[in-house]
């Protein structure tokens, strides 16, 4: 599970409460952007006692567990592209740093490279199912896919990106 996911999560369980941003903040003692950005996927830190205060006041709670092995039909195309991108660099592109550029439109200091081979190298299948994935946890397709659009433009790719 990527911490993005921990949002999405958090979001319907909110919504089922029938609880704004701002109510959950005040119960848990955050602030309404620190939930906002918890939702989307693009904090910038956020501790664990302020999550879990936000668990506790939706009503859901963190286990660690150990690692179970993924089913074949389930795909991580963060992984994936991640994969992809860090065969030829020292540096290490992360699927959460992936995510967070995909969701943010900010491209991680020195990373440029290793998205270039995410944009211009990964199968075309692997790319849209990257979007879809990052997508899903909470920020409008429309969002993700003009930040999509923005890295694309920062680091020159020539990948034709979506219209």
């Amino acid at each position: 599970m990527y911490f993005q996911d921990i949002g999405a999560e958090v979001r319907k369980a909110r919504l089922a409460m029938k609880l704004t941003q701002a109510e959950l903040a005040h119960l848990a003692e955050v602030s309404r952007g620190t939930i906002n950005q918890l939702e989307t996927g693009v904090f910038p830190d956020l501790g664990v006692k302020k999550l879990l205060a936000i668990l506790q006041v939706v009503g859901l709670e963190m286990v660690i567990h150990e690692k179970r092995v993924e089913k074949k039909h389930e795909r991580d195309y963060l992984k994936m592209a991640c994969i992809s991108a860090n065969v030829s660099y020292k540096g290490r592109l992360t699927p959460d740093a992936l995510a967070r550029t995909l969701l943010t439109g900010k491209v991680p200091p020195k990373m440029g490279p290793q998205l270039r081979v995410v944009y211009d190298e990964v199968p075309p299948r692997v790319f849209e199912g990257l979007v879809r994935q990052v997508s899903s946890w909470g920020s409008k397709p429309e969002t993700v896919l003009r930040h999509v659009r923005a890295v694309g433009e920062v680091i020159g790719c020539s990948r034709r990106l979506y219209p």
